[in-house]
């Protein structure tokens, strides 16, 4: 009876923890608020902190791009920093990053914007929605993060 116990205790707990670990699309908007945050109290100095610090969701993670579709710092792919954006499209043909930049400059509050893009450990884009906002003071900065519909 005890052994039936200990198992069942067992699975509950590994229940219990695969429902902490499920992503929520909440916890992309909190990221990119922080991230905002960040940026319009420090600035530029903010960039450090959010390519080393900001994830969610056991490795989700904000990027940030400027308001002419350079971007300013992608945490996971850095080869993309300082490059131009309008070019990169997805499996679909979705250019991703103007439509990233429409959203948020189109909605103050931020929006969703649906795509496919490669998990860090992946190797072929799947389905993912990112939410961006344009973040107040003066860079004009567009702060985002996706989560994959497959976390959800």
């Amino acid at each position: 009876m005890v052994r039936i116990l200990i198992i069942i205790s067992l699975l509950v707990g590994s229940i219990n923890l695969f429902a902490q670990t499920k992503c929520k699309k909440e916890d992309a908007v909190k990221a990119v608020g922080d991230a905002c945050a960040k940026i319009e109290k420090e600035g530029k100095t903010a960039i450090d902190y959010i390519k080393k610090n900001l994830r969610f969701c056991e490795g989700n993670y904000v990027w940030v791009q400027d308001s002419n579709l350079i971007m300013v710092v992608h945490p996971i792919k850095p080869r993309l920093d300082g490059q131009p954006l309008t070019d990169n499209k997805d499996p679909d043909g979705v250019l991703l990053f103007v439509e990233f930049d429409k959203k948020a400059k189109g909605e103050a509050k931020g929006g969703w914007v649906d795509h496919k893009w490669t998990k860090p450990s992946a190797e072929k884009p799947t389905p993912k929605t990112s939410f961006v906002k344009k973040c107040g003071g003066q860079l004009g900065w567009i702060a985002g993060a996706g989560v994959w519909l497959e976390d959800l």
